[in-house]
C-alpha cells in the first residue's frame, strides 16, 4: 500500500504500524514526534496504530543545541 511520509510517497507492507515505519525509514534511534492525518500519536501508541493506504505521514526529528 502507498502512503506519504514528509511529501515523500512510500509503499509500505498491509498492516504496518507506525513503529514499524519508523524502523523501516531508519529513526528508530532519534526522538521522534509523528502526526498521522495530521493528528499527534504518542510514542506509547505506536506499536498499536496501524497505517492506511493513503496515510499522511509527517515525522519530526528532535534537535538539541545551543
Amino acid at each position: 500500500m502507498k502512503i506519504t511520509v514528509n511529501n515523500n510517497q512510500r509503499g509500505v507492507a498491509e498492516g504496518c504500524t507506525v513503529a514499524q515505519l519508523i524502523e523501516e525509514i531508519g529513526y528508530k534511534n532519534f526522538k521522534l514526534a509523528v502526526a498521522i492525518n495530521n493528528q499527534v500519536i504518542a510514542k506509547s501508541d505506536w506499536r498499536d496504530t496501524v497505517l492506511r493506504d493513503g496515510d499522511q505521514a509527517i515525522v519530526i526529528k528532535a534537535v538539541s543545541g545551543g
